[in-house]
């Protein structure tokens, strides 16, 4: 059993017995592990308040390559992410990307790339002030690339026009978009806007935390947030019903995450 370090992050933690929480982190050099973190529970705790979702954080555990489940050492802070955790809309948009990579993850993978993708997504949404949802919208294309199903964004599938109509289809196949006036397809898709079309493009070049200036109304955010999820979900099944989107529907009508 070997004691090793790596940067982390929080995806979330569940009670153990009376004293204890097993928590699951997304590392940088190990992927998702799973960690007893004994005596977490205890009112003076060594571990305070740095188990919480989100946070960013060295940890130090013992790794026995035969175990799934982990023993945490000790754990040091580098961000909470406090602003986060302190808005139910920031915490819903959140939980969106996380939920991703705890279900996408097989535990002891390293993913490097997704990891670094899910620190810029989390610093983007505690920074920002506004077009949060959009940092969200930019993770999920990006995730997407990385997972091995990137958007074809370059042209029209069909007459390879670079500049979208006013009107295309998003084909969840082949992730590229096909014009309105192109023959139709039987291929599965989604009617998006040719702006639409635009916007995903900006997402999938520019950095994550760049999405907040993207200018996109509610209409075109509702259409954005079903063609993505759609798309992911029928390239992987157990992303289909999340959660995290659940969650942040409920807040809709009472608070309006920006």
């Amino acid at each position: 059993m070997a004691l090793v370090k790596s940067t982390a992050i929080v995806l979330h933690h569940r009670d153990q017995g009376e004293t204890s929480k097993i928590v699951t982190l997304f590392t940088q050099q190990y992927g998702k592990i799973s960690l007893i973190a004994k005596g977490a529970r205890v009112i003076a705790s060594r571990y305070g308040g740095a188990l919480e979702p989100f946070t960013h954080l060295d940890a130090v555990f013992y790794k026995k390559e035969t175990h799934d489940l982990q023993f945490l050492s000790q754990v040091d802070i580098i961000d909470p992410f406090s602003v986060i955790r302190s808005q139910l809309g920031r915490i819903a948009l959140a939980s969106i990307p996380c939920e991703i990579v705890d279900r996408h993850e097989a535990v002891g993978h390293a993913a490097p790339a997704l990891f670094t993708l899910l620190l810029e997504t989390l610093t983007a949404l505690n920074e920002g002030e506004r077009g949060l949802r959009n940092v969200v919208r930019a993770f999920q294309v990006k995730f997407a690339a990385l997972s091995g199903f990137r958007p074809q964004l370059a042209g029209c599938s069909v007459c390879n026009r670079e500049s979208p109509p006013e009107q295309v289809v998003f084909e969840y196949e082949t992730g590229g978009y096909r014009c309105s006036g192109c023959p139709s397809s039987s291929i599965a898709g989604f009617r998006l806007s040719g702006y639409g079309v635009e916007i995903l493009r900006y997402f999938q070049n520019a950095p994550v935390g760049a999405a907040v200036r993207s200018r996109v109304n509610a209409d075109l955010g509702r259409d954005l947030d079903e063609c993505l999820m759609h798309y992911i979900g029928y390239h992987m099944e157990n992303l289909q019903h999340l959660a995290s989107v659940t969650y942040l529907q409920q807040l809709q009508n009472s608070i309006k995450p920006t």
